[in-house]
């Protein structure tokens, strides 16, 4: 009944308002107003992140969870009201992840270098339900410890720190749960990818976690901004293009190159130290790591680099989303900010990485090329898929639309897209 009812349903958030739009069904579009009180001005780097998530205590009431800059708001659908409004972050909210199989468990990730784990089935606590041994970075919270996390549903019970000896240095762009363990990765703007843990006791008090089981920033050299799992240890991030100094050795050297973004699917090697085969759930000590892996580890494999074609320009770093689902090859989707098409890509399709013919050789070319001049190292091949045009415009029209954001949804036989003039662009392929 509920996938009869919205599974053509697409959230859709401005300034101003939340706005639900079926697109196959002839049902007219759910409306959330926000009062004129909490319009907020947003920065031109601002985002407004908007997700689906399920109820607990109602299978049969989906709900809509989106950000208004530090703040966290919950609709529920069926219910058409706003039913909780959470605070905690001390920055703006970068993305939302919601559990692909606990669909009431989410994280927000912000710009004041953490990310926050809340469980929609608990009621929000009127005061800071820290532990007491907890000493969080001053960039961790933005309210004091004795006020209310707010009003409805919705408690942080896991904090991922900041600026620890494993955390984040910049602000967090994306985040990914695993499907099956409890794991979640992060990226950011300190060029690292992390693995958290996340193995919650029976208690509901806030847990810090101050250290990941893996962190590195060698993968990417750039700020990475998508981050999430094909597989049990299996990963694809993308390092957003940007400007970098022909000779590392001249920090203050004028010559410069464009270094396009790449999509890296790589493989944690350390995922059996923490989770052997021979166990059902870990033991609380075995989330430990040690220093050298959460300090610019190794213990990666690089399984594929590919280069995204269609960038110019370093800023702002293109969208990126993955689709996943059992029948069929994973699928990203990728638009430029003000682009006028959308490109999709099978992740199964793109270029595997040459084995080297001597890993220490190559290894240590690649770092003497590196710090020589990174602009005569070897680029990676350009992804191959298919784009998706937007309809011509009709003359007459002074400013062209351009996209803003894109999804894929319905099983995988819809693509939505946002415009920067308000215009919502559904495609859709008939099911055999």
């Amino acid at each position: 009944m509920i996938y009869a009812r919205y599974s053509d349903a697409v959230a859709v958030s401005s300034n101003a308002s939340l706005y639900i739009f079926f697109t196959t069904q002839r049902r007219p579009p759910l409306m959330l107003k926000f009062p004129a009180s909490e319009v907020y001005l947003f920065s031109c780097t601002s985002r407004i992140c908007v997700s689906w998530a399920m109820n607990h205590d109602d299978a049969f009431e989906p709900l809509v969870v989106f950000s208004r800059t530090r703040l966290l708001c919950v609709f529920n659908v069926e219910k058409r009201q706003l039913t909780s409004q959470i605070r905690g972050h001390g920055g703006e909210i970068t993305s939302i992840a919601v559990h692909p199989k606990i669909p009431h468990i989410i994280c927000t990730t912000s710009r004041d270098y953490s990310a926050r784990i809340y469980d929609l089935s608990v009621d929000a606590d009127s005061q800071f339900n820290q532990d007491a041994t907890f000493t969080p970075a001053v960039k961790d919270l933005c309210h004091p410890f004795l006020v209310d996390e707010g009003v409805g549903k919705g408690r942080c019970v896991f904090v991922l720190m900041a600026g620890q000896a494993g955390g984040h240095k910049a602000s967090i762009l994306s985040a990914a749960f695993h499907p099956n363990l409890p794991l979640i990765a992060t990226c950011g703007v300190d060029r690292a990818v992390k693995i958290w843990p996340i193995h919650r006791g029976p208690e509901t008090k806030l847990l810090p976690v101050p250290t990941p089981l893996f962190s590195t920033s060698i993968i990417h050299t750039a700020r990475v901004t998508f981050i999430n799992w094909l597989d049990v240890d299996l990963l694809i991030s993308y390092g957003a293009p940007a400007i970098m100094r022909v000779k590392n050795q001249e920090p203050h050297g004028d010559e410069t190159f464009f270094q396009p973004g790449e999509i890296k699917i790589w493989r944690w090697l350390g995922l059996r130290r923490f989770f052997p085969l021979n166990q059902q759930m870990p033991r609380a000590h075995v989330f430990r790591g040690v220093a050298s892996d959460y300090q610019d580890s190794l213990s990666f494999d690089i399984v594929s680099s590919n280069r995204l074609p269609i960038e110019t320009n370093h800023h702002p770093a293109p969208s990126i989303s993955l689709f996943q689902r059992p029948s069929h090859d994973p699928i990203i989707i990728i638009n430029s900010m003000n682009a006028d098409k959308i490109s999709l890509h099978n992740v199964a399709l793109m270029h595997p990485r040459p084995c080297p013919t001597s890993w220490e050789n190559e290894i240590n070319a690649s770092l003497d090329t590196r710090a020589e001049s990174p602009a005569i190292e070897i680029q990676p091949p350009n992804i191959r898929g298919w784009a998706l045009q937007l309809p011509p415009e009709p003359t007459e029209v002074r400013i062209k639309e351009k996209i803003l954001d894109s999804a894929m949804g319905w099983g995988g036989y819809m693509v939505v897209a946002a415009g920067t003039e308000g215009t919502l662009w559904v495609w859709l392929k008939n099911k055999i």
